[in-house]
């Protein structure tokens, strides 16, 4: 939940409580059926049902459900107060036990489509990956952001190796190796999938080579810990692995 919407909700629930102070003759009136002070009531206390429906809040849930009954029958003014303040206070009661995180790089928590829609079409196995690697890094997990890119680049190399040739199980040396010396053979005697595809080979094996320099050393290494410059160098050269992919591989 965006922060904006909890102090939204808890403004809410101050002006609730504040509307018959300034006016103690109402006090004991019930609420006026001819202004918009029911309707807007009810529309805050559906909001911070929402909100308490989101959290798993069940015993608040359930009193915001018996104090809408209170206010569409009419309650006074001054029961109209109590229910704000106490609403208010239980809300802060529940919130003692939530985290809230301060995300400075939204952009990658939890979004689909990271590496753009071609890559999420054409590799279906690495969305999950993809996503998970993103909000590794909004929220600085940066060794665990490596970790899924990791399992990212395994579905790409997959795939590269077979139309390649690549028999053994595939890394980045070895295809590397395998696209040079294919690349540098007659054309002729060429694999087919290298004829006419030379030039978006070069790309990809290029894109290749920039993930094994930003990975540098074994991601599972126990020493090896990223900071949030290299886990970005590292997701910047993947992405382009797997978007220069998408140029070669048929669907």
């Amino acid at each position: 939940m965006n922060i904006h919407v909890l102090l939204d909700i808890t403004d809410d629930l101050s002006k609730m409580a504040a509307w018959a102070i300034g006016e103690p003759d109402w006090l004991e009136e019930r609420l006026h059926e001819d202004d918009n002070i029911i309707p807007e009531s009810l529309r805050q206390l559906d909001d911070l049902g929402r909100v308490c429906a989101d959290y798993g809040f069940s015993a608040l849930f359930k009193e915001i459900q018996r104090n809408r009954v209170t206010v569409e029958n009419r309650c006074t003014y001054r029961e109209l107060s109590a229910i704000a303040e106490n609403l208010g206070t239980r809300l802060r009661d529940e919130y003692e036990d939530v985290l809230l995180l301060w995300i400075e790089n939204k952009q990658f928590y939890r979004k689909d489509n990271l590496f753009g829609s071609q890559v999420s079409d054409r590799f279906p196995a690495a969305a999950d990956d993809i996503k998970e690697a993103g909000t590794c890094y909004a929220l600085g997990r940066y060794t665990a952001c490596i970790f899924h890119l990791q399992r990212v680049m395994e579905v790409g190399l997959k795939i590269l190796a077979d139309p390649i040739g690549e028999s053994h199980t595939p890394n980045w040396d070895s295809i590397l190796k395998k696209i040079d010396a294919e690349l540098k053979k007659d054309w002729e005697v060429r694999k087919e999938f290298f004829k006419g595809n030379e030039q978006k080979i070069a790309d990809a094996s290029a894109m290749l080579q920039a993930v094994k320099t930003a990975w540098r050393n074994p991601t599972m290494h126990v020493d090896n810990i990223y900071d949030e410059e290299k886990a970005l160098d590292v997701w910047s050269a993947v992405k382009g692995f797997m978007s220069s992919l998408c140029t070669i591989i048929a669907q």
